[in-house]
């Protein structure tokens, strides 16, 4: 190999390592967020052996998605495995994880590049050359990505992206295989299929991979081929364009992974099959505000991508204001017209300027779910890890291969350097404040003062701190979570936080702090955090640790029991029944039976989560009843299709017939 084609290999092995240092900063730092409930709290994860039904218990026992993620909770599972709950080992993963995705980058760009330089759209230069390396290099040391990296429960998304990636890089082989004349056919059926299966199974956002290949094929190949390969017969027009049998393969593969996958979804997110995804219930914003409000996050993801700042960047984004007319702000309706400026370039562009067609179009696939109806928060930083390749791509193949005699090269080459330098900067900067907790939580609360989460999760650690010994930090401690508390879109879970702080750091009952929570939860949504902060404090007062005041508990589920919109969310009405069923299970006013008939409740509210049918057994052996609890227990066997409740079922059946043999004694208050 000449020294001139090992260069680009050497200077991507320099972005490889540059992308390790800037990140080493924050690979001991904590779990945080979503990481909690989802990766230490799940105690499915802690398998003691790799024997089947722990390993299907372990991938199953998500409830992120619909699809349950199986292939992301599976690497969580093998994580705690072999390094047991080491934040450092789980981070270390994700960062492999990237640095897989950005030779799969360089990849994906480098063939693009090329089929454009025999194309003779773009000439085959130094520029050309550089263009992959350089842009691979910025995505790998953008601090854009970095929730993607040390966020861990985002491995869900880094590791979906390394399929997709993988299948586009595949479909990219497949088709240049195509344009030589040899059989191809075979190998995009199976690399789509395979990829985009595992995919999906990381995160459901992998359902993208067929619209990214649809993207490819019309920005970089537009449907033009020499030969058609084995599955369709050869059939070349004089200029060169695809014959009407290659035009019906091309059509039958996107019609099946693409036309097809997108008729099935949207018949389940209608609601065809069963309740709506698409239900607004759980969320403080209407389709209609999300859908203005998302055409500014757009913008400012493409601003995040070109100019980051460290105050801009975080892991909360719960402080922008919602939009709730084109006028309400302005700024929407700007926003709108700049959006459809934008796709109306892509279009024009796309034979003179194709790197700026497919970059436009590739960010823009990258938003197709997570930034428009489904109802999600309305802004993260991780649904642009992909989607802002895109927008670099674009960027950079202006910069790079636009003729112009003023601007060389060199000094071209020199700017793009310089950017993914600064964005690597950026990025150590950001990694250093991930060193541990306070440091994080600090910087997102100075960063994001209107933010409910941000500045919850500085009171919460502030808490943590105190109940460790740190009593002299209890005033800042109140006054960050009581700040949380009163912010505008605040749930209860500030409230519930700064109520356990109290009761247990200086034995107060703050009747106003409760008297808003219920409000909250009458009037409000009741999202997963407010859920939390309702466990939390149910759990507090069972264990003893927390004394609050007589009802003050009772008065919050009366509170959440009594929002009208409860029931439009079955999970959260059968989560907030659970959470209460607790409550009378072990706190002071014990109540069995109708702890009971809450489980019940709940098991019917959610007939498919074997948990709230497990919950109705426990409290049968509360009871004991033998006879309700076997009763009861086949109803969870009947939901043990694929073997992963064999363990728990085991066990239940044990406790059943010792019940039988053992003397009655009656439970108390039941």
């Amino acid at each position: 190999m000449s020294s001139s084609r090992i260069y680009p290999y050497i200077a991507l092995l320099a972005a490889l390592v540059l992308t390790v240092l800037a990140y080493l900063p924050g690979l001991h730092g904590p779990f945080v967020f979503d990481d909690i409930t989802n990766i230490v709290q799940d105690r499915a994860l802690v398998m003691h052996s790799l024997a089947w039904d722990q390993l299907l218990h372990a991938v199953l026992s998500s409830h992120a998605g619909p699809l349950r993620r199986p292939l992301s909770m599976l690497s969580f599972a093998l994580n705690i495995y072999f390094s047991g709950l080491d934040a450092a080992a789980f981070k270390l993963t994700n960062l492999a994880i990237h640095l897989a995705n950005g030779l799969l980058v360089f990849a994906l760009l480098r063939q693009i590049v090329a089929q454009w330089c025999e194309q003779g759209v773009l000439q085959r230069s130094r520029a050309a050359d550089w263009l992959p390396l350089l842009c691979t290099a910025a995505w790998l040391l953008h601090p854009l990505n970095l929730t993607s990296v040390l966020y861990v429960v985002q491995r869900e998304t880094s590791l979906c992206s390394l399929f997709i990636l993988a299948g586009c890089v595949l479909y990219l082989h497949g088709r240049r295989r195509m344009l030589a004349g040899k059989p191809a056919w075979l190998e995009l059926y199976a690399g789509t299929a395979t990829a985009g299966l595992l995919a999906v199974a990381s995160k459901e956002t992998g359902v993208l991979l067929p619209v990214y290949l649809l993207v490819i094929e019309i920005c970089v190949f537009h449907f033009s081929s020499h030969g058609a390969g084995r599955w369709s017969p050869p059939t070349q027009t004089p200029h060169g364009r695809v014959g009407s049998s290659h035009k019906i393969g091309l059509m039958v593969f996107f019609g099946l992974f693409l036309v097809l996958p997108f008729c099935l979804g949207m018949a389940w997110l209608l609601g065809l099959y069963g309740s709506s995804p698409l239900s607004y219930a759980g969320r403080n914003f209407t389709l209609g505000e999300r859908l203005l409000t998302e055409t500014r996050v757009v913008w400012l993801y493409i601003r995040w991508t070109l100019f980051p700042r460290l105050q801009d960047l975080g892991l909360y984004h719960d402080d922008i204001p919602l939009s709730t007319s084109l006028l309400a702000p302005v700024t929407t309706l700007i926003s709108i017209l700049g959006l459809m400026a934008l796709a109306a370039t892509a279009v024009l562009s796309r034979k003179r300027r194709p790197w700026l067609s497919f970059g436009i179009a590739w960010f823009f696939t990258g938003q197709l779910l997570e930034s428009t109806i489904i109802p999600l928060e309305i802004a993260f930083e991780h649904r642009n890890y992909l989607a802002d390749l895109g927008i670099l791509f674009a960027v950079f193949g202006f910069i790079l291969t636009e003729p112009s005699r003023l601007l060389r090269l060199r000094l071209r080459v020199a700017v793009v350097v310089l950017l993914l330098l600064t964005y690597g900067a950026i990025t150590a900067m950001r990694a250093y404040t991930w060193r541990d907790t306070l440091s994080l939580v600090e910087s997102e609360a100075s960063n994001h003062p209107r933010s409910p989460y941000a500045t919850y999760a500085l009171g919460q650690e502030l808490t943590n701190l105190v109940l460790a010994g740190n009593r002299q930090l209890l005033p800042r401690a109140e006054t960050a979570l009581e700040h949380s508390a009163s912010l505008p879109g605040s749930g209860i879970i500030a409230g519930a936080a700064l109520a356990l702080l109290q009761s247990q750091a200086a034995g107060k009952n703050d009747a106003a702090n409760f008297a808003r929570m219920a409000r909250r939860l009458h009037h409000g949504a009741i999202s997963a955090s407010d859920q939390q902060g309702l466990t939390a404090l149910v759990q507090c007062e069972n264990a003893g640790n927390c004394h609050f005041a007589a009802g003050a508990l009772q008065s919050l589920f009366d509170a959440a029991l009594a929002n009208p919109r409860l029931r439009e969310t079955p999970s959260t009405y059968a989560n907030i029944l659970t959470t209460y069923g607790n409550y009378l299970t072990h706190g002071p006013g014990r109540n069995l039976r109708k702890s009971r008939a809450l489980m019940q409740q709940a098991a019917r509210a959610v007939p498919g989560e074997s948990q709230y049918r497990i919950n109705v057994v426990l409290l049968d052996l509360a009871l004991q009843d033998p006879a309700l609890a076997e009763h009861d227990l086949q109803k969870v066997k009947a939901l043990n299709r694929l073997g992963q409740f064999s363990q728990v079922i085991a066990n239940l059946e044990k406790r059943i017939a010792a019940l039988r043999t053992a003397p009655r004694v009656s439970p108390s208050k039941k």
